[in-house]
Formats: C-alpha cells, structure tokens, sequence
C-alpha cells in the first residue's frame, strides 16, 4: 500500500510539473515570437501558432484534469 501512495505522490506532481512547464514554455515562445517577426510574417504562421498554442495548453489543461479527477491526495 505505501508503493501505490508514494506513486500517487509522484504522478501528482509529476502532472503539475509537466502543466507548469509546458504552459511557461509555450507562453515564452508566443511572446518572443510576437516580438520578433514582422507582422507580415506573423500572419503567415498565425494558424500554426493558434494549433501550437492550443495543444500545449490543452495538454496542460488535460494533465490538470487528470490530476484533479484520477488522483486522490493521500491523506497523512
């Protein structure tokens, strides 16, 4: 039983690392992105920025959710 709550504690946190992360990582590269391309150029790449956008913070909002719903917080 302790294996199983020692693993519950790693897949939390490994969950809210990844969201953390990812959410950083993809907001850091928007904003260097906006800041250094032209305007022209931005809008030539906006949908593939929206679809970059949308799957790295989706996939942190997934790993939130399971974190939320799949895992219970071991009570000491």
């Amino acid at each position: 039983m302790e294996l199983k709550q020692e693993l519950q504690k790693v897949l939390r946190r490994g969950l809210m690392l990844y969201a953390i992360i990812m959410s950083i990582a993809i907001t850091i590269l928007l904003a260097v992105m906006i800041l250094v391309f032209s305007q022209d150029e931005l809008n030539s790449v906006k949908s593939a920025l929206v679809g970059a956008g949308g799957f790295f913070y989706g996939t942190s909002l997934i790993a939130l959710f399971v974190r939320a719903k799949f895992t219970k917080k071991s009570e000491k």
